[in-house]
């Protein structure tokens, strides 16, 4: 991982990060973080992708159901074979380029996960590659560093594209105080496709 290619405005979450300092990637990471949204209850991260639209993990929508409200707008969609929902407000934003990613892409993976200092959501971007083709699952791994709160965030290329949601973290035992330790490189996310094939019909 290129610590001069990770903003993490959450220290402590996992070691010692430095501030984004490549100038190039800036304006479409600072693009990308202007989508991002933490939703509540239970708290997770949601993708501005236009229109009113807010992506996000469907496990984030615990018993909710098409058409209840969630974090002030309705959940308009509920993926039946894959993790993510889409929710509908009215707040619109600029669209978002949405783009297949490739196997060994570099990506950023933003969101909300939780410190495991104070138990709050802070915004995090962390940085790895596409590491393999979809699963049994329909998931890709990538090997940015995501954490719980992550889910529903997006998986951003390096031109400000939407590769994927992030969607689940595998993780490889607990720490102390009891917080679930992520294996490394072990994130997944669903890949955009199948959100594009939903919001843009």
């Amino acid at each position: 991982m290129r610590s001069y290619r990770i903003l993490l405005l959450l220290v402590g979450l996992a070691g010692c990060h430095t501030a984004l300092a490549d100038t190039e990637a800036a304006r479409p990471l600072d693009d990308a973080i202007s989508h991002t949204v933490l939703l509540k209850d239970p708290g997770c991260t949601g993708v501005r992708i236009g229109g009113g639209l807010v992506v996000t993990a469907k496990h984030c929508m615990g018993s909710r159901h098409e058409g209840d409200r969630h974090s002030g707008m309705t959940v308009g969609y509920i993926s039946p074979d894959h993790d993510f929902a889409v929710l509908k407000g009215d707040a619109p934003i600029m669209s978002v380029w949405l783009r297949d990613a490739k196997i060994g892409q570099h990506v950023y993976a933003i969101g909300f996960p939780v410190s495991i200092d104070d138990g709050k959501q802070h915004l995090t971007v962390t940085d790895g590659i596409v590491a393999g083709p979809a699963d049994s699952e329909d998931q890709e791994r990538i090997t940015a560093y995501a954490y719980y709160g992550n889910s529903g965030g997006g998986v951003w290329g390096d031109g400000g594209e939407l590769v994927g949601i992030l969607v689940e973290i595998r993780p490889s035992g607990t720490a102390d105080g009891g917080y679930p330790v992520p294996m490394p490189a072990h994130s997944y996310m669903v890949p955009i496709s199948f959100v594009r094939d939903v919001v843009l019909r």
